[in-house]
């Protein structure tokens, strides 16, 4: 698991390198992001030796309740440049956007962490929602000497947006 992570971020590394080059003519190109986040585990517990993930449920986050966020973003763009003593160029891209989030309450965390011992009846609130954005942008720079200075607006189309949030 470990190597494999390095050489991901190893060759992630390299594309980031490569793309420093200096600007060409003219690209065409796909920019992909994709992230995720919770609040439990870290990113020494997924990389430890073993192959298990122990979940110590005393340490559970009872008071927030178990989160988690992803988030991901594709992108298609072009662009042109051109090679003078200040190098200037241009371009558009579209683009979408996606975010989903979930919590689990801690009042669930604190029934899986402590048990139900009487028996009793339970009832908590979970949020989750998401959201798609679709985007329309253009770009354009100029690079004098070793400062470059960039504009890039943008346009958000909302595209849908769900959540489950109940008003107490």
């Amino acid at each position: 698991m470990k190597k494999t992570l390095l050489f991901c971020m190893v060759l992630c590394l390299g594309f980031q390198v490569y793309g420093q080059i200096p600007r060409r003519y003219f690209e065409l190109g796909v920019d992909v992001d994709v992230g995720a986040a919770n609040n439990y585990l870290g990113l020494l517990d997924v990389l430890n030796h073993e192959k298990k993930i122990k979940i110590n449920l005393d340490l559970l986050p009872v008071k927030t309740g178990l989160g988690l966020d992803v988030d991901a973003e594709f992108k298609a763009f072009m662009n042109v440049q051109t090679r003078s003593k200040h190098e200037v160029g241009f371009g558009f891209y579209v683009g979408v956007d996606a975010a989903v989030y979930g919590n689990l309450p801690g009042e669930i965390m604190e029934l899986v962490s402590r048990g139900n011992a009487n028996n009793q009846s339970f009832s908590c609130d979970i949020n989750a929602g998401a959201s798609v954005f679709a985007d329309l942008g253009i770009e354009a720079h100029a690079k004098f000497g070793k400062l470059t200075l960039g504009l890039s607006p943008a346009v958000l189309f909302p595209s849908s947006m769900c959540r489950n949030r109940r008003e107490r």
